[in-house]
């Protein structure tokens, strides 16, 4: 099983997801059911609520804290054309969120929830847990995968003004599966997010709607005051991983933002080779 690919697969997709899917049966009073018969409390004392008002204060440029939204992505994974589905959840424990499927038709994917965070600083990737289908061989693998610690991807909602600011991250990608016999495999990450501020005439698969800022004349139907958020990234894996002939991965990401709905575009090539790694346009989205 491939480790390395699918870190850097996961990671240029951005989202994560958990592989038990939450109960979306109940929507109304929401409470996710993770287990046969009792409502799962995911802290000292309280139920998971999926509260569709969620909470303003988390990022105005990524709706993770709230629930019933969904959107359509039309993608390129790997070289091939596929999609990929996006449903909020909103709270859940300590975190946010999102139910994720991508598939591809080149083989590959991944089926699941993304959890989030947000505080003062930002917003922040907490762990993967989902199944990933590796595109060699289209077999199903139960990954765990965790940010240790958390990454930063969005500036604090007081900060989205800072043209130009940057913030450097470094963590630990851990990843588990059930099926690799060879417990945690540690892959250390640095990169450098750098606010690049606001785009206008941003193409987007969808035309912009009109709850958001669009173009006009010649540019009608593109997306404008987009948040444009660049990623420079390096993933060195562990020794057992390079004794089994795996390098390091560099990779640059462009990733577009609108506010009130999120991601809109996102396109991430590795450095080496110019081989674009995933792109994803947004082409559909309710609930928001």
């Amino acid at each position: 099983m491939r480790f390395l690919s699918i870190s850097v697969l996961l990671f240029a997709g951005c989202t994560r997801q958990i592989y038990e899917p939450l109960d979306t049966a109940e929507t109304g009073d929401s409470d996710a059911d993770t287990d046969a018969d009792t409502d799962s409390d995911t802290d000292s004392d309280t139920d998971a609520d999926t509260d569709a008002d969620g909470d303003p204060n988390c990022h105005p440029y990524e709706p993770i804290s709230y629930a019933n939204w969904q959107k359509h992505f039309t993608v390129n994974y790997k070289g091939s054309a596929g999609t990929e589905d996006q449903k909020g959840f909103g709270s859940f424990g300590n975190s946010f969120a999102v139910k994720t499927t991508l598939s591809a038709s080149g083989g590959g994917g991944w089926d699941g929830n993304s959890f989030f965070d947000c505080d003062s600083g930002g917003a922040y990737v907490d762990r993967f847990e989902g199944t990933f289908t590796t595109p060699s061989d289209g077999v199903d693998h139960a990954v765990t995968a965790t940010d240790n610690p958390h990454r930063k991807f969005l500036p604090a909602p007081s900060a989205i003004s800072d043209v130009n600011a940057t913030w450097h991250y470094s963590y630990s990608y851990d990843i588990t599966s059930s099926d690799s016999g060879a417990g945690t495999l540690a892959i250390a990450t640095v990169g450098d997010y750098t606010n690049y501020g606001f785009e206008d005439n941003v193409d987007v698969g969808m035309p912009c709607p009109s709850s958001a800022s669009c173009g006009t004349g010649a540019n009608a139907g593109k997306w404008n005051d987009v948040l444009w958020i660049h990623n420079v990234y390096t993933q060195t894996p562990s020794q057992d991983l390079i004794d089994n002939g795996f390098t390091a991965v560099t990779a640059q990401q462009d990733v577009y933002y609108a506010e009130g709905i999120g991601l809109i575009k996102e396109v991430t090539v590795d450095d080496a080779t110019q081989e674009v790694i995933i792109s994803k346009d947004l082409a559909t989205a309710s609930g928001f």
